[in-house]
């Protein structure tokens, strides 16, 4: 989905299946965590990004409702939304940035939960590696001429070099935070 971006048009919708009490701002936001920004990682056997998705009801009051937004995500996904109007720009721009901050707030727990399942995948990562690397040495050292030897070894030596320098590069993340969708949900059509 392309991002929405501040200033553009929000659409007023109505949605069928709706309870005609509510009425505000939601919005759909990815939440990302990209780890290794350095460079392609190769040698890694996780991922590099992870994603969980938030959405989001702010009331006409401003009042944040996150079971209120998860009904209206399912009623979107289900029942008819027709769109009644747009915003005006300065509108769309208040709108936005009112469910961003509401979007920062609400997505923390999924952003550190996605951080854990990372650095636990990294700490597994290097578990596998560290055996991965003793068994190959135990096997070079076991089998070949002592030049061949020692010129494997030092193969297997800037390849954990590398390996660690990707590990690392993994340890560090990058939050990010992407609106998909933001409607304002008007009653019945009226504004």
């Amino acid at each position: 989905l392309p991002q929405i971006a501040a200033g553009q048009p929000l659409p007023c919708v109505t949605v069928s299946g709706l309870p005609a009490s509510i009425s505000g701002f939601w919005g759909l936001f990815e939440i990302r965590l990209q780890a290794g920004m350095h460079q392609k990682t190769q040698l890694l056997r996780i991922p590099m990004v992870r994603r969980g998705y938030v959405s989001v009801f702010l009331s006409e009051e401003g009042k944040l409702f996150l079971p209120t937004a998860r009904h209206i995500w399912d009623a979107l996904q289900t029942a008819e939304a027709q769109m009644q109007t747009t915003l005006g720009q300065n509108e769309s721009i208040t709108a936005h940035e009112n469910l961003q901050i509401a979007a920062e707030q609400a997505g923390q727990e999924l952003f550190d939960a996605l951080q854990q399942a990372h650095l636990a995948s990294v700490s597994r990562e290097e578990e596998r590696g560290i055996v991965s690397f003793a068994s190959r040495r135990k096997a070079i050292e076991r089998v070949g001429l002592p030049e061949v030897r020692q010129f494997r070894l030092s193969r297997c030596d800037a390849d954990e070099s590398a390996w660690r320098h990707e590990l690392q590069s993994a340890r560090q993340v990058v939050p990010e935070i992407r609106p998909l969708l933001m409607l304002r949900i008007i009653k019945g059509g009226a504004q």
